[in-house]
């Protein structure tokens, strides 16, 4: 065994977005010592540029800083819908797919977990340390059910109920829903009809996304954009920062109706679950935290009913600030089944 000790566990986890797609080596705590989950070794690649997961799988366990660690087991998380037999993804913005059969047959991985993103988030939220998140609401961590949104790339829900003394996340497709507008609002009904005239699908993903935040900035720039001679990924990074720091007209609209837009969506999923914490994933947050402080609970808690508005009151919410939190979550998922 080397360095490792009989009591710890070294797992291969991925987490595969829209853009980014990271693999780890993490090892899984002594439970005599009570440290935390460790990484080991970790390699970032852009998913656009990815062929065949296997073939990358591989190369990453032939590497001389993993190759003489004994893997236990593995867990892939992808941005996308999981088939039923959890043996498949196609994720929602990537143009190949996940097959375990395949990773089986081309990678010494034999014992493999797939999940949905945002169910691997749902893992990680018991292993969650202060210095990975960010606290909205002073209201305390919570026992109960856990809600979580986010926007990245794409956007992504789950609901996390408690069964027991065990977490139990549903992934889902909540990105896809149909955006809600406030019809007494004439920026959000003309800008409702400039995303019909644009052939934009009128889901709440459309708005809450890296390029929800370009849709909204050229709705308000009136197509004068700025962000046009820019790469494509660095448009959104670009509306976010002169947002933020009031250089850019345009630019502090599209992210006040952002934030305004994402309230809304996690009002909703509150409201729907019946959460006491809401958990705020994804890589935009981080990147907009202080107007997401500023400006989020005023809009999240809006609502016509006074009970309703109680209920939203006393949620805690988080901003997970971790960008390894989904592998952290897929470790702590293999670690419970393996």
């Amino acid at each position: 065994m080397g360095i490792f000790t009989r009591n710890e566990k070294n797992f291969l986890v991925a987490d595969i977005g829209g853009t980014t797609c990271r693999i780890a080596i993490i090892t899984t705590p002594e439970k005599e010592n009570g440290k935390g989950y460790t990484i080991r070794h970790v390699r970032h690649y852009e998913t656009k540029k990815i062929v065949q997961f296997a073939q990358v799988v591989s190369a990453f366990l032939s590497e001389q800083a993993v190759k003489s660690i004994p893997i236990h087991g593995a867990c892939i998380a992808c941005a996308g819908p999981v088939n039923a037999e959890r043996t498949c993804c196609t994720g929602t913005h990537i143009d190949w797919t996940i097959d375990i059969s395949e990773l089986e047959a081309k990678t010494p991985l034999k014992k493999i977990i797939l999940l949905n993103d945002f169910e691997a988030i749902g893992y990680a939220l018991d292993i969650l340390k202060p210095e990975q998140y960010r606290e909205l609401t002073a209201c305390g961590r919570t026992s109960g059910t856990s809600a979580i949104i986010g926007a990245g790339t794409g956007l992504g829900m789950s609901i996390v109920p408690r069964i027991t003394q065990r977490r139990l996340p549903l992934p889902s497709e909540g990105g896809s829903s149909d955006l809600l507008c406030d019809p007494s609002d004439p920026v959000e009904m003309r800008l409702y009809q400039y995303l019909k005239r644009k052939k934009i699908s009128r889901t709440t993903e459309s708005i809450l996304s890296g390029r929800g935040l370009i849709t909204l900035y050229e709705f308000f720039a009136k197509n004068n954009s700025k962000i046009r001679k820019l790469p494509q990924d660095q448009q959104s990074a670009f509306i976010a920062k002169n947002g933020m720091e009031g250089r850019d007209k345009a630019a502090m609209r599209a992210l006040e109706y952002f934030i305004r837009f994402y309230a809304r969506a996690a009002r909703t999923l509150t409201l729907t679950s019946l959460c006491t914490e809401l958990v705020i994933a994804g890589g935009i947050a981080p990147k907009i935290f202080p107007v997401l402080q500023e400006y989020f609970i005023e809009s999240y808690t809006i609502h016509e009913e006074k009970s309703a508005r109680k209920l939203l009151e006393q949620v805690t919410i988080l901003v997970i600030i971790d960008e390894y939190a989904g592998l952290y979550g897929c470790a702590a998922a293999a670690d419970a089944r393996f």
